[in-house]
């Protein structure tokens, strides 16, 4: 047995003494150690960005995912009903982490994983489509852009769905356009769908892939039995959903998904901007970049725009093949960004996740050919310049996302600790009104509703409301936005004195004189009747 031991450790020993020489072979590539070190960097901005979040409250959308993964986890029977426009991916991983015994900072902190994450596939993807320089110059501005760092400890989809957007692209790119294997087609289906069940409207984005595919191959990639795999494998993975919503909404379950008659989509005004935001996601551009990063975008535009418009009759010729490429890219970023402005209310920076990349792309192309230019007469001068320009753009970068997190971290807070106040001073089976529906559902873990049963929320409905399931607490605030809180909310408790009690409240200013927030306790045994005197 001795004899065996000392084998098997030699075996070990062995096999640690190739693992190390791997990896420092790896490291003696400088592109390897400049990877390394900008991937170094993106940890610990994200580690200093989510120990300033980690405890902040919730946002009503990301309340909306981890509620229903708490229903997945523990079997909660809340009456507030998942949206079957929300693909169900994030709070299925998450009611499964909750049940094995994660907890909200542990959740965050793979959100900040996710956003880390994303930096590597950005150099995957960028490396592909450009070059591995350009690839780690995308990978440093990924890992100081104020975007991904803002919403990297939230419970935002578009950061999932844009981690699995990267890794198609990238297998797309290794197994379609590189002929690397049909492994990486398959692979391609197999994460776009992951992607669509993480955030539905990024599916638009099959587009430029699409868009690329008539280009490359004509209507012969209906021959391609590895596209058929593809797409039969993102059926596969995207099918449980749809068995699952035609479950709950057997009678119009891709209606119910689709949304366009029910809800607020059903009203002839549901809140999008229609043809005149056509321009709203282009006059955030600067906003999104701030003005160094700003400046060499659009330099470096003109330079990636060049040779697609001087020469377009070369994208069907098959040794143009970057031309084609240049223009899925602008077809990837202009999709989006048109798309959205019709269909939104207002430009929302966090959108930006599904096209963001491929700004850093151009741009790094963009540097590299100044620095080719430039370089032939001095490489120190050329080096300095652009060093001194990305530091630049990092810095406003960095200042701009602490800055916004530090102002908007103690945001809702009063809403959090309010839910939990009440989750304290009362049992599972009592009910909460308020217009924080789904945060307080998170946070109090107690049935929740709105104020009032019909869409305009009015008075007599509220009463109504509070007839027929008489809540223990009535939540009036300033949290929400007027069109989903209605104004008599605010003077309501004032006529019922003996009914609605207040017992607790958040002020905005030291010499409490302007509530933001007031908990009422409903003492339904002094209640005679709204028609009489309460």
């Amino acid at each position: 047995m001795a004899e065996e031991d000392k084998k098997e450790a030699g075996k070990l020993a062995g096999r640690m003494h190739t693992i190390k020489e791997k990896i420092g072979a790896w490291f003696k590539d400088p592109s390897n150690l400049t990877l390394f070190s900008i991937l170094l960097l993106a940890f610990a901005v994200r580690l200093v960005f989510f120990f300033i979040t980690k405890n902040q409250a919730v946002w009503w959308d990301e309340a909306e995912y981890v509620v229903q993964a708490k229903k997945i986890a523990f079997g909660f029977d809340w009456g507030w009903q998942w949206s079957p426009r929300k693909p169900i991916l994030m709070s299925f991983i998450f009611g499964m982490l909750y049940r094995i015994g994660f907890g909200e900072t542990a959740l965050k902190f793979i959100m900040t994983l996710c956003s880390f994450a994303i930096v590597y596939s950005t150099y995957l993807v960028i490396k592909d489509f450009f070059s591995k320089q350009a690839g780690l110059i995308a990978a440093f501005l990924m890992s100081v852009w104020w975007v991904p760092l803002f919403f990297a400890s939230r419970f935002e989809t578009l950061m999932l769905s844009t981690l699995f957007l990267l890794l198609a692209t990238h297998f797309f790119y290794k197994g379609y356009i590189q002929k690397e294997g049909s492994k990486y087609i398959w692979l391609f289906g197999i994460f776009f769908a992951l992607m669509f069940l993480a955030r539905v409207t990024v599916g638009i984005m099959i587009v430029p892939f699409f868009a690329y595919i008539l280009l490359e191959d004509k209507w012969r990639f209906v021959l391609n039995k590895n596209l058929w795999i593809a797409a039969l494998l993102a059926f596969i993975v995207i099918l449980p959903f749809f068995i699952w919503l035609s479950y709950v909404y057997p009678d119009d379950p891709i209606g119910r998904f689709i949304g366009l008659k029910y809800g607020r989509f059903a009203q002839q005004e549901h809140g999008s901007m229609g043809l005149k935001g056509l321009p709203v996601y282009f006059q955030d551009v600067p906003n999104l970049l701030k003005t160094p990063f700003l400046v060499i975008f659009l330099v470096s535009l003109v330079i990636f725009l060049s040779e697609l418009l001087i020469a377009p009759d070369l994208l069907l010729k098959k040794e143009y093949q970057n031309l084609r490429l240049k223009l899925m890219i602008v077809i990837w970023i202009l999709l989006p960004m048109v798309m959205l402005g019709i269909t939104t209310q207002y430009a929302e920076q966090r959108h930006a996740l599904s096209y963001g990349f491929f700004f850093f792309g151009i741009m790094a192309a963009g540097i590299l050919q100044f620095y080719k230019w430039i370089g032939k007469y001095s490489k120190i001068i050329a080096a300095l310049a652009i060093l001194l320009v990305l530091a630049w753009g990092a810095q406003q970068q960095l200042v701009y996302g602490y800055e916004l997190t530090k102002a908007k971290v103690d945001s809702y807070m009063p809403v959090k600790e309010a839910g939990l106040w009440m989750k304290e001073n009362s049992q599972p089976n009592d009910v909460i009104f308020t217009m924080s529906v789904v945060q307080n559902i998170y946070y109090s873990e107690r049935d929740t509703y709105g104020l009032g049963w019909d869409i305009n929320k009015s008075e007599e409905s509220f009463m109504i409301a509070l007839e027929e399931k008489r809540p223990k607490f009535l939540v009036v605030s300033v949290f929400e936005p007027p069109y989903l809180t209605p104004s008599w909310s605010y003077s309501w408790p004032q006529k019922y004195p003996n009914l609605a009690v207040p017992v607790k409240a958040w002020f905005a200013d030291a010499e409490q004189k302007q509530p933001m927030l007031i908990i009422y306790l409903l003492n339904w045994n002094n209640f005679k009747g709204f028609n009489q005197t309460a």
